[in-house]
């Protein structure tokens, strides 16, 4: 019935939602940075405009750079990503990238440095002082990147991230018998883009968990970096709902509104959803 199926979709990362963000940029002196972004989930029934996201970012040199978020941000907003369909495509996989930059929200701060066939980053994710318990005891996050420019066209990044919880005693919610202090889980991630022609760039992305099993994963190829017309086509297994699913969509720009109609199949099911995303 129709709840069942919106829950199937949403286990693959497909929703009829509707969204609204406006992101407003300024650089209030060369090499200094701030985005903010505000945002509404309901615009067709007069939702106000909210704060999401902020972001600042500062060069220290030509290959040193200094980020940070105390707001809405993700790993993603701060680390090397090497997905070219960030913000296009139909899947929340294939729009977001892997879960293992995602998960890491907070307060971020993250320092990078790259030269021509070098980079390294790292990042730290801190707990907001106006969190409530029960968010705050989610994990911090310190993730460590090395990128290697292999080829001329063949790029490879691999990451690490360091997970901690604190556990606290709470005699209320029943978890006396837990031990005190922190626990950590290691995981890790690998990441490669290659270009194939010269406007066709293929990618693809593995992250195992800290139990040495493979977590989640994606590949696909596209022409959209750097442009807004072109195509994609991926194949992947989302981490939350671990099933395979292939996508294939077309983007086109009209004006100020693009449009990317799709297919997205899903092998286990043999079910075949024809999709249309739009972003104005």
């Amino acid at each position: 019935d129709g709840p069942e199926r919106e829950n199937r979709l949403r286990q693959v990362g497909i929703g009829n939602e509707s969204a609204l963000a406006v992101t407003v940029t300024s650089t209030p002196q060369p090499g200094n940075t701030l985005r903010v972004e505000l945002a509404t989930e309901n615009p067709a029934q007069g939702s106000k405009l909210e704060l999401r996201k902020v972001h600042l970012e500062s060069s220290i040199s030509k290959s040193a750079v200094v980020k940070c978020s105390p707001l809405g941000g993700s790993a993603s907003d701060l680390l090397m990503v090497l997905h070219p369909l960030l913000g296009s495509g139909l899947s929340s996989v294939t729009r977001s990238g892997s879960t293992f930059l995602n998960s890491c929200r907070g307060i971020l701060l993250s320092g990078s440095w790259t030269s021509n066939s070098l980079g390294a980053s790292v990042l730290h994710s801190f707990h907001s002082f106006t969190e409530s318990k029960a968010v705050a005891n989610r994990p911090t996050h310190t993730i460590g990147q090395v990128l290697v420019k292999v080829l001329d066209n063949l790029v490879v990044c691999a990451s690490t991230k360091l997970s901690s919880t604190y556990q606290r005693l709470d005699v209320e919610m029943g978890s006396a018998q837990k031990s005190l202090g922190y626990t950590h889980e290691v995981s890790h991630s690998l990441t490669a883009a290659a270009t194939l022609s010269s406007s066709v760039l293929l990618s693809g992305w593995a992250t195992m968990s800290h139990q040495k099993t493979l977590d989640e994963w994606w590949v696909g190829a596209t022409n959209l970096a750097g442009q807004r017309n072109g195509w994609g086509v991926s194949i992947s297994s989302p981490r939350q709902s671990g099933a395979v699913q292939v996508e294939a969509f077309v983007k086109h720009a009209l004006g100020g509104v693009e449009l990317s109609p799709g297919l997205v199949y899903l092998p286990a099911s043999n079910r075949k959803i024809l999709m249309l995303n739009a972003q104005v």
